[in-house]
């Protein structure tokens, strides 16, 4: 059920269960107008008549090969090594710097379209902020300043046209929010 509430976000699809079979529609055949008029058996005006379109079904047919569960299951995940690191960082341990400007980016494939990027987001008690950016594009400030070590799951974007796509993260200094470091401020690489 998990997969197919995720699916009607994503294809925005409409399903209907009844007791044996699940049935998915489209926008338009779901709530598709009639044009036919209803002609009761005396036309007095204390005939009521009430209409469900639940009874509908529509019957999908496909065609072609099926895909392989290495093409429908897609995460790919990209770990600090395989990213592009633009200026000093520590690479032991969780891999951070301290030097405001730093960034760290990485371009992806985007092979079907409608993907979701969702990153890592590691907090520890020297955390900064630090700015997201996707596709030259900024989409938000975040910040790494937590008092215990933790992650946080963030998702950047949704439905992500096909083709190649650009994350960077940019170091920007000090939270206004932490009273004080006892060290300069980092940004972690999740």
């Amino acid at each position: 059920m998990e997969y197919i509430t995720e699916g009607a976000d994503v294809f925005d699809y409409i399903y209907f269960a009844d007791n044996k079979k699940i049935y998915f529609y489209d926008q338009s055949t779901f709530y598709q107008m009639s044009d036919m008029p209803l002609i009761y058996k005396y036309n007095s005006s204390e005939v009521q008549a009430t209409t469900t379109t639940t009874d509908v079904k529509t019957y999908i047919q496909g065609y072609g090969q099926k895909k392989t569960k290495t093409e429908t299951k897609n995460y790919n995940p990209i770990k600090p090594p395989d990213l592009k690191f633009n200026g000093k960082f520590f690479k032991e341990g969780t891999w951070r710097t301290q030097n405001v400007g730093d960034s760290y980016e990485k371009t992806f494939e985007c092979k079907w379209g409608n993907e979701t990027l969702t990153w890592t987001l590691k907090k520890l008690s020297r955390g900064g902020l630090l700015d997201v950016y996707l596709d030259g594009e900024l989409i938000n400030r975040y910040s790494c300043y937590s008092h215990t070590a933790r992650s946080e799951q963030i998702v950047i974007a949704r439905n992500l046209s096909k083709g190649s796509h650009t994350f960077k993260a940019v170091h920007r200094g000090a939270d206004p929010n932490v009273k004080e470091y006892k060290t300069a401020p980092t940004m972690y690489v999740g």
